[in-house]
């Protein structure tokens, strides 16, 4: 079976193809590598003094990663953040939502958007 983009769907770090009936139930899945990105960021920033724009839509590891990004102070050497947050996922969620916030003025972080959609 030939994939296609136009025939190609994700969930989490799959990548799969689905031929005409777009079922998770199909022939050919590609196991996705995932990374930390903090890690990758500082790394970047080793070789680039700034970075101009970072948009993170991770379906619910935003908290976590932004208190990690404000903790290592990476968002320092960011101009903007973009985050889509998923605090709808969680029953927690208005509350992992305070917190963030919370997070995020207490470091003076006026560079974070957390309700980029």
């Amino acid at each position: 079976m030939e994939l296609h983009l136009d025939s190609l769907i994700s969930q989490g770090s799959y990548l799969a193809g689905y031929g005409d009936n777009r079922d998770w139930e199909c022939e050919i899945v590609h196991k996705v590598e995932s990374i930390d990105l903090c890690e990758y960021l500082q790394k970047l920033l080793q070789e680039v003094p700034r970075i101009y724009f970072v948009k993170i839509d991770i379906g619910g590891a935003e908290f976590e990663i932004i208190h990690k990004l404000l903790d290592l102070g990476l968002h320092e050497k960011i101009k903007y953040i973009a985050c889509e947050t998923h605090e709808r996922y969680f029953s927690d969620g208005e509350q992992k939502l305070h917190d963030l916030h919370a997070h995020i003025a207490s470091k003076n972080a006026k560079n974070i958007l957390l309700d980029w959609i």
